[in-house]
């Protein structure tokens, strides 16, 4: 149900554009929805812009991974 674990990038920003399904995005403490058609940054910082989409529908979580790396 993840596909990578919870982690946060020093200099590298990422964004992610969801395609189909829902699920949870976590960014240091706070855990927000997710579904299709929804457009994410993560910034680059330490623990508290550490990130981490999880799928919690019934069905596969698709998303488009984007990264200034």
């Amino acid at each position: 149900m993840r596909a990578f674990p919870k982690h946060n990038h020093r200099a590298n920003e990422e964004m992610f554009f969801v395609l189909e399904g829902s699920g949870e995005l976590h960014v240091g403490d706070q855990t927000y929805p997710v579904r299709a058609g929804d457009i994410i940054g993560c910034p680059p910082g330490g623990p508290d812009t550490a990130h981490q989409l999880v799928n919690t529908g019934a069905t596969e979580l698709k998303y488009l991974a984007v990264s200034t790396r």
